[in-house]
């Protein structure tokens, strides 16, 4: 085992436990002070408790995060790429929501309905932009790089899942996982954490803009429909609930998914030919040496993560 595993492994804990006592801590402090806090304060407290911990490791670490986190740039061709491998990854992702749904809450949904009061540009800021920086400096950038010091995909798969771990309910888990995976990938493809970064920024500036349309939409429409967007929300997660209609919606996304599939892999061949990753992929799939990188610290923060998924879907 690489000393940049152990160090990954001992930060990811010194992570959670640090985002999880912080957010309690900031919670009983705001419900003593009988202050509502407001949801971009929310979503910012969130990210500076993930984005803290990882500065701290690169100053103890003694690391460059321009190169350490690969911050390298991209040819116009990765970028064209990029947002292609983007919008092929969604279709897919969108199949793995659908199935989380049936047995796990959408927590994220009531967060993007309550944001839409904002401004659409403080929307793509607070869950976009600002996601896509700090989310990949510490799980891309930190995480599988130091993950990848001693595996090949094997990097890609346990920083996915502490990706999706990191979101603390288990839908966004699910398809969170999925992402983590196919961003380290991407990474590994192009050389450069833009590249995630692009692809996080784009699939979550999606789901904001599709939101932020359908609420204009919907709020236009309230004198025909008698519904605000809250309750036309409510209603249609009621009608997605039919049986009749989970099938259809299943069907629908399985098809998307297959074919967000086929284009991935056109992608994936695309991105190998270009910058001539054929030999490093091969080694990248089926590496010679496999470095142990289940360590104690790791257990205990994935412990701790599962327990409170359960807890919150109780």
């Amino acid at each position: 085992m690489t000393k940049e595993i152990k160090g990954a492994n001992r930060g990811f804990l010194a992570l959670i436990l640090f985002y999880l006592l912080g957010s309690i801590l900031i919670s009983y402090l705001f419900d003593v002070a009988s202050i509502d806090m407001p949801v971009w304060a929310q979503l910012l407290l969130s990210q500076a408790m993930v984005f803290i911990p990882g500065v701290v490791y690169m100053l103890i670490a003694k690391k460059n995060p321009i190169e350490h986190c690969r911050y390298k740039k991209m040819g116009i061709i990765n970028v064209l790429l990029t947002i292609a491998y983007t919008a092929c990854c969604m279709p897919i992702v969108w199949f793995v929501n659908f199935i989380s749904m049936l047995f796990a809450t959408n927590e994220i949904q009531e967060v993007s309905v309550s944001f839409t009061e904002y401004p659409f540009i403080v929307q793509l800021i607070f869950m976009a932009c600002m996601p896509a920086f700090v989310e990949e400096f510490i799980f891309r950038g930190i995480l599988y790089r130091n993950y990848r010091s001693g595996a090949g995909f094997g990097a890609a798969i346990l920083s996915g899942i502490l990706f999706g771990m990191l979101h603390l309910n288990i839908n966004q888990f699910m398809y969170a996982t999925v992402l983590g995976i196919l961003f380290a990938i991407l990474v590994e493809l192009t050389g450069s954490i833009f590249a995630s970064s692009l692809a996080h920024f784009l699939v979550n500036g999606f789901s904001v803009t599709l939101t932020y349309v359908l609420s204009v939409v919907i709020d236009m429409m309230s004198g025909e429909t008698g519904m605000n967007f809250e309750e036309y929300m409510q209603k249609s997660q009621e009608m997605a609930a039919e049986p009749s209609t989970v099938v259809i919606q299943g069907v629908m996304f399985f098809g998307m998914a297959i074919a967000g599939a086929v284009g991935l892999f056109l992608c994936y061949l695309g991105f190998k030919k270009y910058n001539k990753k054929a030999e490093d992929m091969k080694t990248y799939f089926k590496p010679e040496q496999k470095a142990k990188m289940i360590t104690p610290s790791l257990v205990i923060a994935m412990l701790i993560c599962v327990a409170y998924m359960i807890w919150a879907e109780i």
